[in-house]
């Protein structure tokens, strides 16, 4: 997902001592640490000082800009030496005067493997160091920060085809997602994004694609975008549009007339979703031989997740039969899925290495 879009502005207002909501312990305006909407990497800091515009912060991330108003008064903030010991961090206008002043802070707060933050409630603490006793402690307290990251398989297709497209999104923090898809395919018909996000957790989404009839072969993009507020966030899937498949000819003599018909050999009746059995154990669907005298050998089965191959297998199908496409999955994925992970992937079934795979899309969970 390449975008960054994340929620609207989340505020919080905390102040040391029992004073009522949007109050300092002497009654003067608290601290308010908000998310910021557009963008939404960072958090804005807005700290009310009487004194000179003289501060000491203390929260993770990187502080891109901090600045004091009054009035009609706009003063940059520097850093200054002599911030309090234990990861605090000070900026000062020596020259400002006294306020009051509002002192203006954006952090730009850390993210992990992903992109989703980490911490997702990000801590922060302040002192006031503009007075005469030094740095004061004024407020602590923390920012709950809202976000969203995802991406889809890679779904294969031939002209014609309707397919769903999964998609896994990850949420960190409260509110609604609203969904919208999207593809880059000419002709195509995407629906079927769902209802908005709601709630911490990974969420499964399924678009589907009706492919025109004269769709070109080649890979094309399939976007989900969740809204909240002015943040969007992007998870992008590919479609892979193949030709044509070669079909399988045989030479008939009917009446002493010479004609050619297709005949298909194999087919693959793949599962929606897919319980994952004890010992790793995934029962794609089945197989079957429309062979009549000879077998259907060097059956191919793979599935595949992200550009991963999850578990393979090697198929040989007596002539008239059918069996089940089953692969063992490795620990790792097996762990994914007792954490209560659903994986999103693409099962596909050979009928020799170079024929076309039959594809089905998957989803993986835990039995």
């Amino acid at each position: 997902m390449a975008g960054r879009h994340i929620a609207a502005a989340f505020a919080v207002a905390v102040a040391l001592g029992a004073a009522a909501p949007g109050a300092g312990a002497d009654g003067s305006p608290a601290v308010v640490a908000e998310q910021l909407d557009g963008t939404g990497d960072a958090v804005r800091m807005s700290i009310p000082v009487e004194g000179r515009p003289d501060v000491a912060l203390r929260v993770a991330g990187e502080v891109s800009r901090v600045h004091a108003v009054a009035a009609e008064r706009d003063v940059a903030l520097a850093p200054a030496t002599g911030a309090p010991p234990g990861g605090w961090r000070r900026f000062a206008a020596p020259d400002a005067g006294a306020g009051p002043w509002t002192v203006v802070a954006d952090v730009v707060f850390p993210r992990g493997p992903g992109g989703l933050p980490d911490p997702a409630r990000l801590p922060w603490a302040v002192q006031d160091c503009g007075g005469d006793a030094g740095c004061v402690p004024v407020a602590e307290g923390a920012v709950a920060l809202r976000d969203v990251r995802g991406a889809g398989a890679t779904v294969l297709a031939h002209a014609g085809d309707e397919v769903a497209v999964p998609f896994a999104l990850r949420v960190v923090g409260d509110g609604t997602w609203a969904l919208a898809a999207a593809g880059d395919l000419p002709g195509a018909v995407v629906s079927g994004a769902g209802p908005p996000l709601a709630g911490d957790g990974i969420h499964d989404v399924l678009v589907r694609v009706a492919v025109p009839a004269d769709a070109a072969p080649g890979a094309y993009a399939v976007v989900v975008t969740a809204t909240r507020g002015g943040v969007q966030r992007r998870a992008v899937a590919e479609l892979r549009v193949l030709a044509a498949p070669q079909a399988q000819e045989e030479l008939l003599e009917v009446l002493g007339v010479a004609i050619r018909w297709t005949v298909r050999r194999l087919d693959f009746v793949g599962q929606d979703v897919v319980r994952v059995r004890a010992g790793g154990v995934a029962d794609l669907g089945d197989v079957l031989c429309f062979k009549a005298l000879t077998p259907c050998g060097d059956v191919r089965v793979r599935l595949v997740a992200g550009g991963r191959v999850l578990g393979r297998a090697r198929l040989v199908l007596a002539p008239k039969s059918r069996t089940r496409a089953l692969v063992h999955l490795g620990a790792r994925t097996r762990a994914w899925l007792r954490a209560g992970a659903a994986i999103p992937a693409t099962a596909l079934v050979r009928p020799g290495p170079l024929a076309p795979a039959l594809a089905h899309q998957v989803t993986l969970r835990a039995s």
